[in-house]
């Protein structure tokens, strides 16, 4: 059976390619434990004077240089020979004539161009002396096209001379050349004409021939349709276990997504047979996933605390979907666990949604779910009355749940307080639970008490948690203390900042990913203040270090390199370097690029800020795009005085986003204020004009109806819908 000669050959180079990625990745891993630098607190918490150096010339490039050294910080194995071997100085001017001269046979004809090709790469090769993936970058692109053209020519064979993708196609592959999109190409292809043995051995050649590499999900895709289809119609039993071991999924595809690449790639129109691949689908997609699975929900922190809240929100769906496969009701965890990420990343609305969701579906809260529900309305609505909506929510737990408070209500309790910072409520907790001995008090709830009470006086809380210590009567957590250090830093009081520090390598604790952030930000900082650049040096000792204890950058982390390395003018091209290096690397947010643009902006690079815009408009389907990235961009140009600029990106939010965005009072402020300021009527007038035909915008804000006011008796003509607005404005401000 052919069964049989998949699971022998094609799944056994899988299983072969992926076990060889993991046992490198294990190498790899113990030969940097090899070299492992001792304790951060030894190394350069103490010696600050380190991280800096006197003066703002250093090499920029230089700089540059020693990041990225140290950012990839994975083994490499010794380059082959054909790679170190010098290329003739020409290489580039000689590699564009020849795709020039490529890319006009393969116009002429699939057969001409690799007949052009097989004739005279290996000869230029002997000349330029390159490993033919290097290749890539100059003729890539053309040998994509020789390939769709010969695709495309073989599903409509005419005439003579006619090329062989499979030939085209296995030449690439010998020469190392074959890119993903030609594998890609490939397998749709082979998919299409019925030939799924041919589809699946393809997926199993492209496994083994890119080990240590990143998969992609497209060919992961591709081959898990070609297994699926293979399957349905053979009528082959499925078997889940094969398939998890077959294609490396983090979870399996959602079978809408499954059956729309299917529609996409025109692969089938059978209705009967889409069915019976969805109903397949559902089953691995429905047992792939435990949704008690623990490992999900740290996944899901982690994502929460990297600014990832769109992912997290996937995967709480993912887990919706499963439960509905499997006909079985979303446990409590799911809810709970839920809320407390939500409410932890400070997206409380997100928090009761899952609490109310939780309610209809007929679940009854434990005391866990109260306490979850505790901390998220200290996170949604005014702010004046959370307070309120706090002790609400800890009524009703015990007078309508009728249930009792346990030691995580307290800190629930606490941590909620000093959200809203009643540092009182925080004092008055703490005090009945000494005295009432209403709950043991745990390490945890001392932990939240002094880290509330750190807010309000850190001098006070930082003693307090220093003699419990010296009484033995207590071990703080490490986000503690990182709340100490990160409070001291940002009153400037680097060395209680570095006291509090201390505490990690005295008590023999282990630091965390928001430590090393906090730390980063303080000597940042204390060089900023001291008028010195960083050094480079401890800045790649401390990154290889922070990876060397199993830490990797978070969000925050790779802002804040960003934003120590740009503002004032620290070191541009170091910052433009670790940028790059981040892109590469890194699924960036909408901070990052704020970062990276507005530091482009003090460095005058106004262009170069543009164009990272744009890049970012072209990804936005990947980083959620909003109005507050379009006003950032407006606001710069405006403080630039390119009011003209600054216009022209008011209008391309609405060109940009097909009026998925709209502009709100603040896009229009910042432009408006300043071209007051400086009499320019002609243009203020187009801005009020678009003001006028954002007819869903009804608030203005504070502000705004008063520039409009100042710039109509400069004869600025207000239409009556815009003015309508404004005085409406003025009037609720009056009230």
């Amino acid at each position: 059976m052919l069964n049989r000669r998949i699971s022998a050959k094609s799944a056994g180079l899988i299983q072969l390619a992926l076990r060889n990625r993991y046992v490198a990745s294990q190498i790899a891993g113990s030969r940097s434990n090899l070299s492992r630098p001792t304790n951060i607190t030894q190394n350069h918490l103490y010696n600050i004077s380190s991280f800096s150096t006197s003066s703002r010339s250093n090499n920029a490039n230089a700089s540059a240089a020693i990041i990225n050294e140290s950012l990839d910080s994975a083994v490499k194995p010794p380059a082959p020979i054909s790679k170190m071997r010098k290329p003739t100085p020409d290489f580039k001017p000689r590699l564009e004539e020849f795709n020039k001269v490529l890319d006009e046979m393969v116009e002429k004809s699939p057969y001409d161009g690799f007949e052009f090709l097989t004739a005279n790469l290996d000869n230029l090769n002997k000349t330029l002396r390159l490993p033919y993936y290097r290749y890539l970058q100059f003729i890539g692109k053309t040998l994509k096209k020789l390939l769709a053209k010969s695709l495309e020519e073989s599903k409509n064979p005419t005439g003579t001379n006619l090329s062989d993708p499979e030939k085209i196609f296995e030449y690439y592959v010998s020469h190392k050349m074959a890119s993903y999109d030609c594998y890609l190409s490939m397998l749709h292809n082979y998919i299409l004409s019925d030939q799924l043995e041919k589809s699946i051995e393809l997926y199993a050649k492209y496994v083994e021939n890119n080990q240590g590499k990143e998969m992609g999900f497209r060919i992961q895709m591709a081959g898990y349709i070609s297994y699926l289809l293979y399957i349905t119609k053979n009528d082959i039993k499925l078997d889940v276990n094969y398939i998890q071991k077959v294609f490396p999924f983090e979870s399996a595809p959602f079978p809408t997504v499954v059956i729309n690449t299917l529609k996409n790639i025109k692969a089938v129109t059978d209705k009967k047979l889409l069915e019976q691949v969805r109903n397949a689908a559902n089953s691995v997609f429905s047992a792939n996933i435990d949704v008690n699975d623990p490992k999900i929900y740290s996944e899901m922190r982690s994502l929460a605390e990297s600014g990832f809240i769109s992912e997290v929100g996937y995967k709480l769906e993912k887990l919706r979907r499963a439960a509905a496969l499997k006909n079985e009701k979303l446990p409590e965890t799911f809810f709970t666990e839920g809320m407390n990420i939500y409410s932890r990343a400070n997206v409380g609305a997100k928090s009761l949604f899952l609490w109310n969701e939780m309610i209809s579906s007929g679940i009854k809260p434990s005391v866990e779910s109260w306490n979850a529900l505790i901390v998220a309305v200290s996170k949604k609505g005014d702010k004046s009355d959370r307070k309120k909506y706090i002790d609400e929510v800890f009524k009703r737990l015990t007078d309508e749940a009728q249930l009792k408070p346990n030691a995580n209500t307290y800190c629930a309790l606490i941590k909620s307080y000093a959200n809203v910072r009643d540092f009182d409520a925080i004092e008055e907790v703490f005090e009945k639970l000494v005295k009432e001995k209403l709950v043991p008090v745990t390490l945890k709830v001392k932990c939240e008490y002094l880290r509330g009470l750190a807010l309000k006086d850190v001098d006070r809380s930082f003693g307090l948690c220093n003699k419990w210590i010296e009484n033995n009567e207590f071990i703080p957590d490490v986000p503690l203390i990182n709340t100490y250090i990160e409070v001291y830093v940002s009153t400037r009081q680097f060395e209680k900042a570095s006291q509090a520090l201390g505490l990690i390598e005295s008590l023999k604790l282990k630091p965390d990913v928001a430590t090393y952030t906090i730390i980063l930000h303080m000597l940042f900082s204390q060089t900023r203040s001291r008028g010195e650049v960083v050094n480079q040096s401890a800045l790649k000792d401390f990154l290889k270090e922070m990876t060397s204890n199993d830490l990797s950058m978070n969000s925050v982390t790779i802002s804040l390199m960003i934003n120590g390395l740009m503002k004032d003018g620290m070191n541009y091209e170091a910052g433009r370097s670790l940028f790059d290096y981040f892109q590469r690397h890194y699924p960036l947010t909408r901070t990052h690029y704020s970062s990276m643009i507005q530091g482009e902006f003090q460095a005058k690079n106004h262009d170069g800020a543009e164009a990272l815009f744009e890049r970012y408009i072209k990804t936005h389907k990947k980083i959620n795009n909003n109005v507050q990235m379009y006003n950032m961009i407006i606001n710069e140009f405006t403080k630039a005085g390119k009011y003209n600029k600054a216009y022209e990106w008011l209008v391309r939010i609405k060109t940009d986003t097909k009026d998925s965005i709209k502009p709100n009072h603040f896009s229009y402020f910042f432009l408006m204020n300043d071209l007051d300021k400086q009499d320019n009527v002609e243009l203020a007038q187009l801005v009020v004009n678009n003001l006028a035909e954002n007819t869903t915008l009804n608030h203005y804000g504070k502000r705004l109806p008063g520039v409009l006011t100042s710039l109509q008796k400069k004869g600025v003509k207000v239409p009556d819908s815009v003015f309508n607005v404004a005085q409406k404005e003025h009037t609720q401000k009056d009230q």
